[in-house]
């Protein structure tokens, strides 16, 4: 889960574990640990090692934690050993790499496969022609997995000594025990606070804080374009709540795990026809300090109750996919048009294509002009309902404004 790209150092810290949240959905084994008072993030996608710490923590059993540490001082779970029984071993680099390239020769072995498939079939009929598109577009996928394998292997590489260090200090200290500390006792939280009066303005909303009670999720898919969105069920006090994120590649995803305490902006009332489960407009965790404000699940909602559907940074992200989508469009377009036409209609192809490119320019234009038109109204005191709503969703939680925010906000 290291993923900064500045220089890190390795690291050792020792104590009891105090804390283990492990995020839903459990598969991807994402946890947060925090060692006598020190927060720890990290990847065990063991679920037997994720049990073993639990363990730890339940024992509170003295423990000795690797870590790498970057410049703004976060700490990422690199090993774990314990006094008695077993620990957690770091993904040792020699392996990464050896999946990582192993990542890459498959992706690139697709690629090449499709792409000598399309050179060989042509477009003489129509079933050639959409064949052809489809071993494009798998070509395409291939060299996207390389390529996030390639960056995968980049990374190991930029703190390849870091790595190594840390796999050195977990060899010299497996036989030597951890030292004994004193067991810290946290004091107790209380699951529910009393929620604040709702603002009855259309639509209402409310500010509540609690612990977050029997947490699920589940990832709703998309026939055509895979992992769509995804869904948070839980219960705060006796009321059930649903989270919607985004989870399509690139995608924030939140950090939940059961008991964490909430400070949440809801929507105050049930919706006809859609069960007992309220909306979640942002959430701030108390565990960890994160703040995530709801968009994703908004966009093509009712619009009487929905803020902006494409949050103030992830326009960017959203515009340069559809830049790309939109040059893969093109590539295609050259494809078909090179193994379809013959050679004397070639000679047409650069004005086919310059006329093609203007055209999707044209085309990206018309998406990103409604954000620039919109955003200047609203900064002149001219904002939509959209736009108002989110600025009581930030007001709710004391987040500031949209512009001007007092906390790091992550849009999903």
């Amino acid at each position: 889960m290291l993923k900064s790209s500045t220089a890190v150092t390795p690291g050792m810290l020792e104590g009891r574990v105090e804390q283990l949240r492990v995020s839903v959905p459990t598969p991807m084994g994402d946890v947060y640990l925090r060692i006598d008072g020190v927060p720890v993030i990290g990847t065990i996608e063991d679920a037997a090692m994720v049990r073993t710490v639990r363990g730890l923590r339940e024992q509170s059993a003295p423990v000795r934690v690797g870590v790498l540490t970057d410049a703004a001082g976060t700490h990422y779970f690199s090993w774990l050993i314990a006094r008695k029984g077993p620990g957690v071993p770091p993904r040792f680099y020699v392996d990464e790499r050896r999946n990582g390239w192993r990542g890459v020769g498959i992706g690139l072995l697709i690629a090449a496969v499709c792409m000598a498939a399309a050179w060989m079939l042509g477009i003489s009929s129509a079933w050639r022609a959409i064949t052809l598109a489809v071993l494009l577009a798998f070509a395409f996928a291939g060299l996207v997995f390389a390529g996030v394998s390639l960056h995968a292997l980049w990374f190991n590489r930029l703190h390849r000594a870091a790595i190594l260090q840390s796999e050195a200090a977990f060899r010299e200290y497996s036989g030597k025990p951890p030292a004994v500390t004193p067991v810290r006792t946290p004091a107790p939280v209380a699951d529910v606070a009393p929620p604040m009066a709702a603002d009855m303005e259309e639509p209402p909303m409310q500010r509540i804080h609690g612990a977050l009670k029997e947490l699920a999720h589940e990832s709703v898919r998309s026939a055509n374009s895979g992992p769509s969105y995804g869904l948070y069920r839980f219960v705060v006090g006796q009321q059930p709540y649903l989270m919607r994120v985004g989870e399509n590649l690139g995608d924030i995803k939140p950090f939940l795990a059961e008991g964490d305490m909430v400070d949440m902006a809801v929507h105050a009332a049930d919706r006809p026809g859609a069960g007992p489960h309220r909306l979640i407009y942002a959430m701030r965790n108390l565990e960890d300090g994160r703040v995530y404000v709801c968009h994703h699940g908004f966009r093509g909602g009712d619009r009487r109750i929905s803020p902006v559907g494409v949050g103030l940074t992830q326009r960017a992200p959203m515009l340069r996919l559809v830049a790309g989508l939109f040059l893969f469009t093109w590539l295609l377009l050259a494809g078909l048009a090179w193994f379809s036409g013959s050679p004397g209609d070639r000679d047409d192809l650069p004005a086919l294509l310059t006329y093609a490119f203007i055209g999707l320019a044209v085309l990206w234009v018309c998406v990103a002009l409604p954000f620039v038109y919109l955003d200047m109204r609203w900064k002149q005191g001219r904002p939509t309902r959209r736009q108002r709503i989110l600025e009581r969703v930030y007001l709710t939680l004391g987040l500031g404004t949209p512009f001007a925010p007092t906390e790091r906000i992550e849009e999903v």
